[in-house]
């Protein structure tokens, strides 16, 4: 555990296999283990070990949420929120189990129900930042964008520095259709502000900041954000995502930002 902590994660994994084979039945080392093969993107070893952890003792909450988002990062949607769902038939007052249970059934296309079991993880933890995220995120994406931004504004509050909100919350300052919610100053401060965090490296972020360097008629910046973003995404592998700023740059050398079609 020791070294799992201090990040080294192959000593870890050594000490931990050894205990697992001295002791098979150790469930603990087992979830241990399993979290060192997580840290190293082992998924399939991470996976089988929390698995027996959980064979094990049933009990164990923290190892099966950690299977629940391994699956997850697999895509078994199913089997994640299956394993998510029984956390919280367990432990019914963890709002991490239900925010984790939340993220697979909206991946699963279950959005209703998703907004339901946030609901009551933000009714036991208030100031839980992933589920207010969560919560603007799945409501951005239907297009009710008046019940999202608060969301995602009291996930920034309880953490300042999210990255991911931060720029959720400039992309519908700077592109929405609706002009009640149109604020190109404030999303370049907010887009700013994720691309510092993602040491203006990430696509997404520099698209943002392009589309509200456009949304405030700041157009030459715009353009030169977008070639930043295009050049990010390219270096990444992202062909799809560089074609799609590509456009997005078109329209700012025309002069004209980017309006999101309203839901």
């Amino acid at each position: 555990v020791l070294f799992f902590r201090q990040g080294h994660y192959d000593d870890a994994i050594g000490c931990l296999s050894a205990a697992v084979r001295q002791v098979p039945t150790w469930a603990e080392a087992h979830a241990n283990l399993a979290l060192a093969y997580q840290a190293k993107n082992q998924s399939e070893q991470a996976i089988g070990h929390f698995r027996e952890a959980i064979k094990l003792n049933p009990d164990l909450t923290g190892a099966r949420e950690n299977l629940g988002a391994a699956l997850l990062g697999q895509r078994k949607l199913e089997e994640a929120a299956a394993e998510c769902e029984e956390c919280v038939r367990r432990v019914p007052k963890s709002s991490e189990s239900r925010r984790k249970l939340a993220d697979a059934l909206r991946r699963e296309g279950k959005e209703k129900e998703a907004l339901a079991q946030l609901a009551e993880a933000i009714q036991i933890t208030p100031d839980d930042a992933e589920a207010h995220f969560l919560m603007g995120m799945i409501q951005a994406e239907a297009g009710d964008l008046g019940n999202a931004i608060p969301h995602y504004r009291e996930a920034l509050k309880q953490r300042p520095d999210y990255a991911e909100a931060l720029n959720n919350l400039a992309w519908i300052l700077a592109t929405s259709a609706q002009p009640q919610f149109h604020d190109g100053s404030q999303a370049i401060k907010l887009a700013m502000r994720a691309c510092e965090r993602l040491a203006y490296k990430d696509p997404e972020a520099l698209d943002t900041l392009a589309a509200a360097y456009a949304a405030a008629s700041r157009f030459q910046e715009a353009c030169v954000t977008a070639r930043k973003a295009i050049d990010a995404a390219e270096k990444s592998g992202l062909a799809t995502d560089a074609k799609i700023l590509k456009g997005h740059l078109d329209l700012f050398d025309s002069g004209r930002p980017y309006i999101q079609t309203a839901k």
